[in-house]
Formats: C-alpha cells, structure tokens, sequence
C-alpha cells in the first residue's frame, strides 16, 4: 500500500509539473520577448533585475550541479548538453541548470522520503524508503528529457518526407541547398525545420557541409536522418544531381514512416489484451454472470 502511495505521488508530482510548463508557457515566452526588446531599447532597470536574478542562480549552479555530476559518474556536460540539444530545449535549459535541477529534486526527495519514513516499521525499511524516493525525484529530469527526445524525433520523423519535398522542388527550380534550406521556414515549422536552420547556421559559420549534416544525424539519432545524411554527402562527392537524390529520399522517407504506423496499427490489437482481461472480462463476467449466481444463492 505504501508503495502504490509513493508511486501515485511521484506521478501526480510529474503530472503537476508538466501541466504547469503546458500552462505557463505561453507566459514564459512573452516574457522572454519583452526581456529581448527591453535588452535592445536598454531599459536599465529591467536589465539590472535580470541579471541579479541570473547571477543568483548562476550562483546555485556552481555548487548544485558539481553535485549531480558526482552521483552520476557517467555523465558529462557534454553529453548533456547533446541530450538538451536534442530534445529542443537548447535555448531555455543549460546543462549547468539542468544537473542543478536534477540536485534540488534530490533534496526533495529526501525531504519527502523522511516523512513518509516516519511511519515505517524499523530504521533499514525506512532509510531504503528514503533511499528510493530520493532517486526516482533524482532521475525525474531525465525521464522527462528522454520522453521529450523521444517525441521529438516522432515528429521530425513524421514532418521529414515534406521538407525532403520542399527541398527537392526548390533545388530542381535553380536554388542551392543552403538557399533551399533556409526557404523551408517559410512553409514549415516545427522541430525539423529548427535542425535544419541549425544546419545552415553551422555551415554559415564555417563548417563543412559534410560535417554540419553528420551533426544533424548524430544528434537526432533517426534512420531517415542518417540515409538522407549519407546520400547528401555522397552527392556531392560523386556530383550526381542534388535534386534526384532529395526525391529519392522524401519518397523512401515516406514509405518508411507508412511502414511505421502499419507496425504501430499491427501491434495494437496485441497491446489491447492486457486492458481487455484486466477491465472488459471481469464486468462482462459480472454482468452475465451476477444474476445466475445471485438465483443460485436464493435457490439454497
């Protein structure tokens, strides 16, 4: 029973949480594009506030993050900051506040853990207790950046073989892939468009084409990214048309994600045998049943 209680919590604090970010986001973002425009008309007052409060928690950082680091040896601001990256948060979470996160919900766990072992029955039960609720709030983040990762990349999946489209059209009508790229903002949104305008920007920066597509791929980690990927790079080493290879590609990408969701719809009928014994049986049972049983019961 206890355990079900800590469970419950633990998803009702991650349900809060992520209605809460549904909610204020929508605040946060016009916030932060009043920050920008007081930044740009100088505005000192609002200046000197935002970077009181960033010194402050920039401040907290330097001692809470080191200390996630030490309980996760794997772990590196790299690879985080990959993770991040990739989850399309890299402009609102920093791998310093996200390890820093990641402390303070540890804390809480604590926290929580020691009041709900007040009630345990003996000091090893209670100190495991403490123990467990202190790690699944220590690892909250990471569930959280995972399944955002994993959404993620559902959806470029899904909104690639349109902007393979888009690109194809625009370099058969005379643009360059860079100029093709940049053109897909206008009729597309979404992450997809925003690895591609990260793309472009690494190549503007002076990166090699090859290389800024490789970090596409690497950083998405989606089939269709690492073939679209390969067959770019291999046409422009073998100078093949750049076009023919984008249609090629927009049309494997789309028989791929066809292919996907045949899987998804050939799998449902299996992962509905657990709700359907576990819920359907027993009331169709009952209802059946119940009135037999009770004339049995009457008849003795």
């Amino acid at each position: 029973m206890l355990m079900i209680l800590i469970l419950a919590l633990l998803f009702l604090v991650g349900a809060l949480g992520l209605v809460a970010e549904a909610l204020t986001r929508p605040n946060r973002q016009r916030k932060a594009s009043l920050a920008r425009a007081r930044a740009y008309a100088d505005v000192a007052d609002s200046d000197e506030m935002a970077v009181g409060s960033g010194a402050a928690w920039s401040g907290a950082q330097r001692w809470l993050a080191p200390v996630a680091l030490r309980l996760s040896p794997s772990a590196t601001l790299d690879s985080i900051s990959l993770k991040i990256v990739a989850a399309g948060l890299a402009r609102r979470l920093s791998p310093m506040s996200f390890l820093a996160t990641k402390t303070l919900l540890g804390a809480l766990g604590v926290l929580l853990g020691g009041m709900l072992a007040v009630n345990a029955d003996g000091a090893l039960r209670g100190i495991g207790l403490v123990a467990l609720v202190a790690v699944a709030m220590f690892m909250i983040p990471d569930v959280y950046l995972t399944m955002r990762k994993r959404s993620r990349r559902d959806r470029i999946a899904a909104d690639l073989p349109d902007a393979l489209d888009l690109l194809a059209v625009s370099v058969t009508a005379g643009l360059s892939f860079d100029a093709s790229v940049a053109k897909l903002a206008d009729s597309l949104d979404g992450p997809v468009v925003e690895e591609f305008n990260l793309t472009l920007g690494e190549m503007r920066i002076g990166i090699d084409r090859r290389q800024a597509l490789k970090n596409m791929a690497s950083r998405i980690e989606l089939s269709q990214v690492n073939y679209f990927t390969q067959a770019v790079i291999q046409s422009d080493e073998l100078g093949s048309p750049l076009g023919r290879t984008l249609q090629v590609q927009a049309e494997d990408a789309r028989k791929r994600r066809q292919a996907v969701a045949e899987e998804k719809a050939a799998k449902l009928p299996i992962k509905m045998i657990p709700p359907t014994a576990l819920f359907i049986f027993p009331v169709m049972f009952i209802v059946i049943l119940g009135p037999a049983l009770l004339s049995i019961t009457d008849f003795f």
